[in-house]
């Protein structure tokens, strides 16, 4: 194991993969979700020359448009006429705008001087985080440094507090957004300044090809004419369903698998993770030993790998069900419900109807959840069962699964080799309990 470990916890995460568009929505609530100008992603431009329908699918895509700019259509977010007041800091905030801009208010709940008006503090917001499918993030720029915003704008809700707020008094206008942060929103390559948050003018671009099927310029020289293919020379480009299903499932879980805690194992400078390598390899992912009836909002991969048809299916992955480039929500159903009937086409199921939409193989099985660390959202439980079990009282805000961290190391299926010895999965975890401030023994 490297000596050098870096972790990441899931509340970045789950502040800002908030946009992924995992749900089916009404068309009210799409109408504002716009495709994304293809000049926007360069290297979709490129493949647009051969693959225009494909690459059309993907530019309405949540993920292609997962970090941009504030712009009229692209959100519908729109500047808060009341202040959310934020009781544990004393704090009150307000999104405001002009043509210029927007920017985000903090200002003190209590007049410290009388007859003046309380302290405040105004920082630009320099981008959105997220396309706006349920929620949208946004980064506060001060000096070059980025911020998450303490207000998220979700959709039905309006103005809200970030999840980070919800946690003792909260961090206000001082959490911090580093690369690390953005590397599920964006595929271009990210500084790593010091100090980690001062990404300055950030290209702001989302998701592209390259994302799943890694460096195309080979394949672009050669489909164009410009360099020949041998016999027996692959096209220059990965096809990720010629990969195995634990490879195809790593280009979903880099994203869709956070876990209690993630632990980098291999340290920087070392070369990005690429399509194709063995990322479990890389990585570390915690997770919760009793996974319980609510899921994470990023947990799509854990949650379907305690599945009975997936422990069953040794090459299932998520493209079994969903068209990697078109939005889910934009995926017709039949195409999911077909998919459950490649193995069940004997079971004579009285609510069983391709066409039905509230009584179907998804909607009972795959039940439709607020996830424990984003109140307000919807989710698709990704543990399919025969019966789900239903989720008792309201969601009170958790930032993790487990918070007394009984976690095992996360494997697609069981007997899956591990590079760790015993004694090295206990480090991790006593470095993740130490993040976590938690005083969970550890074995000796």
């Amino acid at each position: 194991m490297r000596g050098f470990l870096v972790l990441s916890l899931t509340l970045a995460g789950a502040c800002t993969l908030l946009a992924c568009g995992h749900d089916a929505e009404s068309p009210a609530q799409t109408a504002s979700l716009l495709p994304v100008a293809l000049d926007r992603l360069p290297e979709a431009a490129q493949c647009s020359e051969c693959h225009p329908v494909v690459v059309g699918k993907w530019l309405r895509h949540g993920m292609a448009d997962a970090l941009g700019e504030i712009e009229v259509g692209r959100t519908a977010a729109a500047p808060s006429k009341t202040w959310v007041e934020h009781a544990a800091s004393g704090l009150r905030y307000r999104v405001e705008a002009d043509p210029s801009g927007a920017w985000i208010l903090a200002q003190e709940l209590v007049t410290l001087v009388p007859g003046l008006p309380p302290p405040r503090r105004e920082i630009p917001l320099r981008a959105r985080i997220g396309a706006g499918v349920q929620d949208t993030a946004f980064a506060a720029v001060e000096q070059g440094r980025w911020f998450f915003s303490p207000l998220e704008f979700m959709r039905g809700a309006g103005w809200v507090h970030a999840p980070f707020q919800q946690i003792g008094n909260g961090s206000g206008l001082n959490f911090r957004i580093t690369a690390d942060c953005l590397g599920c929103h964006t595929d271009a390559a990210l500084p790593h300044p010091f100090p980690a948050h001062d990404l300055q003018d950030l290209p702001l671009r989302g998701i592209s090809c390259a994302a799943c099927h890694g460096d195309a310029s080979a394949h672009l020289r050669r489909m164009r004419g410009a360099e020949s293919v041998r016999d027996g020379e692959d096209f220059g480009v990965l096809n990720p369903s010629d990969l195995p299903a634990a490879r195809q499932l790593d280009l979903c879980a880099r994203c869709h698998l956070e876990g209690d805690a993630l632990l980098d194992l291999q340290p920087p400078p070392s070369a990005p993770w690429k399509p194709g390598e063995d990322l479990l390899a890389r990585r570390a992912v915690l997770v919760a030993r009793d996974p319980g009836p609510q899921p994470a909002f990023v947990s799509q991969v854990q949650r379907l790998t305690l599945s009975a048809c997936f422990r069953g299916s040794p090459e299932m992955s998520c493209t079994t069900c969903h068209d990697p480039h078109l939005p889910p929500r934009l995926q017709p159903r039949e195409r999911q419900i077909s998919a459950c009937m490649e193995c069940h086409a004997e079971l004579q199921h009285p609510s069983l109807d391709a066409a039905a939409t509230t009584r179907d193989c998804i909607a009972c099985h795959m039940p439709q959840v607020e996830p424990f660390d984003l109140p307000g959202a919807r989710i698709a439980d990704h543990w399919i069962r025969k019966q789900p079990v239903p989720i008792v009282g309201s969601n009170e805000f958790r930032e993790h699964e487990s918070p007394e961290g009984n976690w095992e190391t996360f494997h697609y299926r069981d007997g899956d080799p591990s590079s760790l010895t015993p004694r090295g999965l206990e480090f991790l975890r006593a470095m993740a309990l130490a993040e976590h401030d938690s005083t969970a023994p550890v074995a000796d």
